[in-house]
């Protein structure tokens, strides 16, 4: 009877470990796209204009939704722009 609690407690703490050991590598492969990113951004410090090059080195998808007619008469239009080296690309 312990030898089956002690067995359920482990796979309990294995799954848990196991969990806890994949957020932990998301967030680091979060930051060091972070890292990345704030990297390759700092070569274009104090840019007064962007340039294709400028735009191509830093953006890797840019997403426009439909337009979207409001109840209120106005219209909306989402843009999504995903920028290299970040995880939202993904």
């Amino acid at each position: 009877m312990m030898s089956g609690k002690y067995q359920k407690e482990q796979l309990e703490i294995e799954a848990r470990l196991k969990e806890v050991t994949e957020t932990l590598n998301e967030s680091y492969e979060k930051s060091q796209g972070i890292r990345n990113f704030l990297s390759l951004i700092r070569n274009y410090q104090g840019l007064k204009e962007l340039d294709t090059t400028v735009i191509n080195a830093l953006i890797d998808k840019i997403f426009v939704s439909e337009r979207e007619k409001m109840a209120d008469g106005t219209v909306q239009q989402k843009i999504k722009i995903c920028y290299k080296g970040l995880l939202q690309n993904r």
